[in-house]
């Protein structure tokens, strides 16, 4: 078979020569794209146009407009970040670094003003992430809201039928359910929801058989039972 392929490329380049063509013009007749090579893989694949017409009907689907995604863009969503208002209370639901992360993935971020204080995190620093500084009721307001205690009573009011993050302790506040049930608002008990993280492991109690490092105490038992603080 190559014996045979060798002899026509010989025969199609004398050919060439004879009619007077270049070199290089008669190379092509061996080499070039209507050379005998390119006719015999062409005869390998008669179905050649239809491929094509496949291969272009695939890139149209691709093209074409897929379904709708339901929901809300995060551009159209605000999280209020209210101030605690439980007594000794220092925390804040949100840090700037935090805010920074959710401004960056397109949420409008609303900070009551000084709700970081006690925990060293002054408005200017909220304002540095991308957040907006509001009153406490416009932080309230918010599509989505971020907390640390359960709230009052007047503040789940605000709230309305909009989503709530926070501690809610369902068992201790059955009154606090029932009225954010009533209200139609989405809550998010974040006492809740179950620790995936390692790290996360040491507020909560200590293994059945604690293995204490050299020098240190563990924790009693029942310290878990003592009043939150």
């Amino acid at each position: 078979m190559r014996r045979a392929t060798s002899l026509a490329r010989a025969r199609h380049f004398r050919l060439g020569q004879a009619r007077g063509l270049s070199q290089r013009t008669a190379s092509s007749l061996v080499t070039g794209p209507y050379s005998i090579r390119t006719r015999a893989l062409r005869a390998t694949i008669p179905n050649v146009p239809h491929a094509l017409r496949s291969l272009s009907a695939g890139a149209q689907d691709d093209a074409a407009p897929k379904a709708e995604i339901l929901g809300v863009p995060y551009s159209q969503m605000s999280i209020g970040v209210p101030k605690e208002t439980f007594a000794l209370e220092r925390r804040v639901s949100q840090t700037p670094e935090s805010v920074k992360k959710l401004v960056d993935a397109g949420f409008t971020v609303k900070v009551e003003s000084g709700a970081g204080a006690l925990s060293e995190f002054s408005d200017a620093m909220y304002e540095a992430a991308g957040a907006q500084i509001v009153p406490a009721d416009e932080a309230w307001r918010c599509a989505v809201v971020t907390h640390i205690r359960p709230p009052t009573p007047e503040e789940a009011a605000k709230v309305g039928d909009r989503t709530l993050c926070s501690m809610i302790w369902p068992a201790q506040n059955p009154d606090l359910v029932a009225q954010l049930e009533k209200q139609g608002a989405t809550a998010l008990a974040m006492d809740c929801i179950p620790r995936t993280l390692s790290r996360g492991q040491v507020l909560g109690l200590p293994p059945k058989n604690p293995q204490p490092r050299p020098g240190t105490r563990t924790a009693p038992q029942g310290s878990s039972a003592a009043a939150r603080y």
